[in-house]
């Protein structure tokens, strides 16, 4: 097919058929189209944009290595080809992330590294409520604007006024209602930075949400972060968020937090939700064992923080029943509720590699 002249054309290396569409009124699929895109586009016939969209640097003419947030460059096996962790993907190369419609910038370090967060918790009926007290902790560590995902039966808090209440209709169960919640996150809030899903039974340090936004992301990488750290993965030794070897023995989904594209990678992997079909308890629990096991299969590096900057204050289980403390259940090392996260950085100017 004969190709298109048209001033909002930019091309890039490797990929004559394709082209980087630099008109800011033209959507397409990280801004790629093709000839009988352009066929049918009138903006060819109009003067060209005033502002129009730049050249990304991963387009522009370059031998260097083309980095991408799932793009493990540590796996090389050759001079251009590695390994890719987005569950589409199995290998990535220069000529292939330029025109991947799931191509995303490497995490790095900003001023402001996050700007926006979405915030839900899920909750499901209890002999005694705490959800009360997890709402107060929230906005206490910085994060008032909550969406509560409440199972059917579940008490109605007296903050409901007060937050994004989403009421089921049906049980889901465990698993379904954090996996459900997490897509509505994304649905909800499609350009948030970063989402954070906390069950209902947890209180968490003061000052949180300053803390985390001081110090993430120093490092580039796709990665899952839990701020809370159960006593069985307590490393005294090291302060701050520490990398874990998480699999099917990772504990405690209690408050996680996934990047906007770690988070939409994980809800598009059809073995995570193959879970629910075919996993241990009918696929209703073990949220945190499946996701561990995701992250090790995914190549998604999994950092929990220590001291826990969350504390599990649930003794009774909506699947179990009632539980006693274990050092599964429950963090060994908590900066309390009343502490300051930031301040208590502020002191100890923490060594892991989150510090800034």
């Amino acid at each position: 097919m004969k190709p298109v002249k048209c001033h909002s054309q930019l091309t890039f290396p490797g990929h004559g058929d394709r082209f980087f569409c630099s008109h800011p009124r033209v959507f397409a699929p990280n801004s790629l189209v093709h000839t009988p895109i352009c066929l049918t586009c009138t903006y060819r016939n109009q003067p060209p944009p005033e502002a129009p969209r730049p050249l990304p640097r991963h387009l522009q003419p370059s031998s260097d290595l083309i980095h991408c947030l799932f793009r493990n460059e540590s796996t090389k096996e050759s001079s251009d080809i590695s390994e890719c962790s987005h569950p589409r993907h199995e290998q990535a190369w220069n000529a292939k992330c330029r025109v991947c419609k799931d191509y995303e910038m490497p995490l790095k370090q900003f001023e402001s590294p996050i700007k926006s967060w979405s915030v839900g918790v899920t909750t499901a009926p209890r002999a005694v409520s705490v959800l009360d007290r997890t709402l107060e902790s929230l906005s206490r560590a910085g994060w008032p604007e909550i969406h509560v995902f409440a199972e059917p039966d579940s008490v109605v808090t007296h903050k409901a006024d007060q937050c994004y209440w989403h009421q089921r209709g049906k049980i889901l169960g465990a698993f379904s209602n954090w996996y459900i919640s997490l897509t509505e996150l994304v649905l909800l809030d499609p350009h948030a930075d970063a989402y954070l899903l906390c069950q209902d039974d947890i209180v968490l340090s003061r000052d949180t949400r300053p803390y985390l936004e001081k110090v993430l992301w120093c490092n580039e990488g796709s990665q899952v972060l839990s701020i809370y750290c159960a006593e069985v993965h307590d490393e005294p030794n090291h302060i701050g968020f520490n990398q874990l070897d998480a699999d099917w023995n990772t504990c405690g989904a209690l408050a996680l937090i996934f990047p906007n594209a770690v988070a939409r990678a994980l809800l598009c992997d059809p073995l995570f939700l193959d879970h629910r079909r075919n996993g241990p308890s009918n696929g209703d629990a073990c949220i945190d064992s499946v996701l561990g096991r995701w992250c090790r299969r995914s190549n998604i590096r999994y950092y929990v923080h220590h001291p826990s900057l969350v504390q599990h204050t649930g003794h009774y289980s909506s699947l179990w029943g009632e539980i006693a403390p274990s050092p599964r259940r429950r963090a060994g090392s908590f900066l309390d509720e009343s502490e300051s996260a930031l301040e208590w950085f502020n002191r100890k100017k923490t060594n892991s590699k989150f510090s800034s």
